[in-house]
């Protein structure tokens, strides 16, 4: 979906190759199987979302979410199913992104995402990774840091946490490497809500692997 708002909506406001992918191809395929039956270009809409923004009709400046959940609610896979939780929040994200870069940055709805009663049977059904695919996952890897995100994620931590995890390494990693030794806890504060927890090191290899990353990032800097 090449047009000027977009290009300028990912460029400013998306970060990560892969994030900036998965936001675009949601926002297309919201534009094509919905917004492009209303509006002749994506200009229109956002002009569109302006105006209703300043009604004084409470409905009428929740339009774009309401269109939105109406979009996600219609939505069928191929055999019939209705869209997935994850899905849903990949839309609610990329829009609610997109409009707040152009119509207002306070732009906000809870679309109460949540699975279904089957969506939460199939989870139960599922088995987890053996530690066999566990290895091949993890040998499969090509860089140290993979390696190391991958033996942290084992451990039952989410990817909001890798994050946080990885961005603040500074401030939890030893001063001299050889300290980080398993097991290593790292104590944290989820930022929504403000709640501590922590992140283990059980593994030996995980130690290892962050211990190498780190000391190829001191090397790289000089």
């Amino acid at each position: 979906m090449a047009t000027p708002e977009v290009s300028e909506w990912l460029e400013i406001e998306v970060r990560g190759k892969e994030t900036k992918r998965t936001y675009a191809s949601a926002l297309f395929r919201y534009w094509t199987g919905f917004l492009s039956k209303t509006y002749p270009m994506l200009k229109a809409w956002i002009e569109a979302v302006r105006t209703q923004r300043e009604s004084k009709e409470a409905n009428v400046r929740k339009t774009w979410a309401i269109d939105l959940q109406r979009f996600m609610d219609t939505q069928k896979t191929p055999n019939g199913q209705i869209m997935a939780s994850p899905t849903r929040w990949l839309f609610s994200s990329s829009v609610k992104s997109f409009l707040r870069h152009f119509v207002d940055e306070e732009l906000d709805h809870d679309f109460k995402i949540s699975d279904t009663t089957e969506q939460l049977r199939k989870k139960q059904n599922e088995e987890a990774m053996s530690l066999e695919e566990m290895r091949k996952l993890y040998e499969a890897c090509r860089t140290t840091r993979d390696k190391a995100l991958i033996l942290v994620a084992a451990n039952g931590v989410s990817p909001d946490e890798i994050v946080q995890f990885t961005d603040i390494w500074k401030e939890w990693f030893p001063k001299s490497p050889n300290d980080l030794k398993a097991p290593f806890r790292v104590k944290l504060i989820r930022e929504k809500k403000k709640i501590p927890y922590h992140v283990t090191l059980l593994k030996r290899q995980s130690v290892s692997r962050d211990r190498n990353a780190y000391l190829s990032k001191s090397r790289i800097a000089g």
